[in-house]
């Protein structure tokens, strides 16, 4: 699910930068709703996976408390009126930063993956040939 999440929210963020808000409002919108909605519910799906995953809870404890804190932050973004838009526009600054710490947080689980590949390269003779 949460690679599900994680797709959605992406995708709400290339509707986001390619459909500017003063030239299709509705498009750009429904970009942020899927941006911020699929990425609290990627953060939240993470941590649960961190729970069950983790030597100890103090990191899983942190993700916890910055989903909640972007879940408070975008809740806030709904508002209507001048003030209001001040506070939604700070607010999805302070979303996109604690996603980035979000994200952060993930350096130490990274360290310990490895990738390996294996190329094995047959090579054909040319009297052997293709047939057809």
């Amino acid at each position: 699910m949460a690679l599900v999440f994680g797709g959605l929210s992406a995708l709400g963020l290339s509707l986001v930068a390619n459909f500017q808000e003063t030239n299709l409002e509705g498009v750009h919108m429904t970009g942020a709703a899927m941006t911020i909605g699929c990425g609290i519910l990627y953060m939240f799906s993470q941590t649960a996976l961190s729970y069950k995953m983790a030597d100890t809870l103090s990191l899983s404890r942190l993700r916890l408390i910055m989903a909640v804190i972007c879940s408070l932050t975008a809740a806030s973004c709904i508002l209507h009126g001048y003030p209001a838009h001040v506070t939604a526009a700070v607010s999805e600054w302070l979303t996109c930063i604690v996603y980035l710490l979000f994200y952060a947080t993930f350096v130490q689980d990274f360290k310990r993956t490895t990738v390996s590949v294996n190329l094995n390269i047959i090579t054909m003779e040319e009297s052997e040939g293709i047939k057809v």
